[in-house]
């Protein structure tokens, strides 16, 4: 998620009004609810932290953090976030969302 934001590369024009902002609500709101990752069977003991750098609505990168740590649904969850649309926008944004 973090490299993927760091390679990113977003142009500015001067005089040339640039892309609306997306608010974090915008933003996050594919990623919200734990419903999309249901699926990967995160354990109500655990906690999942998502990353996601996404460009024009599509996520360009993903990390993903379950602790206690479980690489099998660290990854479900990744390829569940992967398969989202986010809102579009020329911008390349990161949003961040922590499931308790």
């Amino acid at each position: 998620c973090e490299k993927a934001l760091d390679e990113s590369s977003q142009n500015i024009t001067m005089g040339k009004k640039g892309a609306k902002d997306l608010t974090a609500d915008q933003l996050g709101a594919p990623i919200k609810s734990s419903g999309y990752f249901a699926s990967c069977g995160l354990p109500d003991s655990s906690k999942a932290e998502i990353c996601a750098t996404v460009h024009k609505g599509k996520p360009v990168g993903v990390s993903v953090r379950v602790t206690p740590q479980s690489n099998k649904t660290a990854a479900c969850i990744d390829r569940a976030t992967r398969r989202l649309s986010f809102p579009v926008s020329e911008n390349t944004d990161q949003v961040k969302q922590t499931f308790d």
